[in-house]
């Protein structure tokens, strides 16, 4: 299934491929920033651009469902600012929430009024919230929009274990030297140098990283010390792939069940295949299927898991 929700204040619940018509609907009175599955896949989640997420029972929808017979909404929780990014962590015990000054709040599933931590060392909007899975278990990514902070939490607390910025991880592959300084410092540098999508390929033990204004799809690993417990951000050049066409398109990105890396780039995804040898194929073998109509279009999250939705206008009305 297919959950969808935007500044139109309805949240849709569709078929995968979708119809004309959704499975179900909800009309919120707010404008809806993003939204996610439940791990199990019988709960919806939204946010609103009130800082409000609400959650609602898909029990007993199908195909044939009609929209009377939908359950009502039920507040989770809430933040003292509009949410911008819902998920789970990778074991489902946890809600992920995080909110346009930068606060990440962990919140006990299936018990979401339960908080475990808070993450709390951004003060600007974020890109990125990734939890991580393998050798990374229990650890969580963040990036701001300005690129000058890119953290690495324990979830269980909240502790930071390791800050370094977008423009450091691109010199470690040898790039970032067009406006590379201005990552550190001016605004617009600061954007061209910022994560545009990250997400993790648990097969390979890989985090595929895009940045604003480089074109390509670059790999890292997370290292875990087993005695100091440190953590370090390794490159992974061998894996990465300039092989994105325009380095003014942003991108999203988001692993298969199967492990195939998925590339939103320009109206297509690109569906690249891992390969054994721990690189990732690219070329005659990807597959390119065209992006959802726009009737379907906001903050959406397929399956079991949600998408992180980009930032958009700040009043919920």
């Amino acid at each position: 299934m297919l959950l969808t929700g935007g500044d139109d204040k309805e949240v849709r619940l569709w078929t995968v491929p979708p119809d004309e018509a959704p499975i179900t609907s909800w009309t919120h009175n707010k404008k809806v920033a993003c939204v996610a599955f439940a791990p199990d896949g019988q709960m919806a989640l939204f946010a609103d651009r009130f800082g409000e997420v609400w959650s609602v029972s898909l029990a007993g929808l199908g195909g044939a469902a009609a929209v009377a017979e939908a359950a009502p909404p039920v507040l989770a929780l809430g933040h003292l600012s509009p949410v911008s990014h819902l998920g789970f962590s990778r074991c489902g015990g946890a809600l992920l929430s995080a909110d346009r000054e930068g606060h990440v709040r962990v919140s006990r599933w299936p018990h979401p009024f339960v908080i475990e931590a808070y993450c709390l060392g951004h003060t600007t909007p974020l890109r990125v919230v990734l939890p991580l899975g393998g050798a990374a278990a229990g650890l969580l990514l963040t990036a701001t929009a300005t690129g000058r902070e890119v953290c690495l939490w324990r979830l269980a607390t909240g502790e930071l274990l390791l800050r370094t910025s977008a423009i450091e991880m691109l010199r470690a592959h040898g790039g970032g030297s067009e406006g590379g300084e201005g990552g550190e410092g001016g605004e617009g540098g600061g954007e061209a140098a910022a994560l545009a999508a990250a997400c993790e390929l648990p097969s390979l033990g890989l985090i595929a990283l895009a940045f604003h204004g480089e074109a390509g799809v670059f790999f890292h690993q997370v290292r875990v010390d087993a005695e100091s417990g440190a953590v370090s951000f390794q490159p992974a050049p061998e894996a990465s792939q300039r092989a994105v066409p325009s380095r003014d398109a942003a991108m999203a990105l988001a692993c298969t069940a199967a492990g195939a890396l998925l590339l939103l780039h320009e109206g297509t995804v690109s569906v690249w295949a891992a390969a054994v040898g721990g690189g990732v194929e690219v070329g005659g073998a990807a597959a390119v299927v065209p992006l959802l109509p726009a009737a379907v279009g906001g903050a959406a999250a397929a399956g079991k898991r949600g998408r992180e939705a980009e930032e958009g206008e700040e009043d919920g009305e």
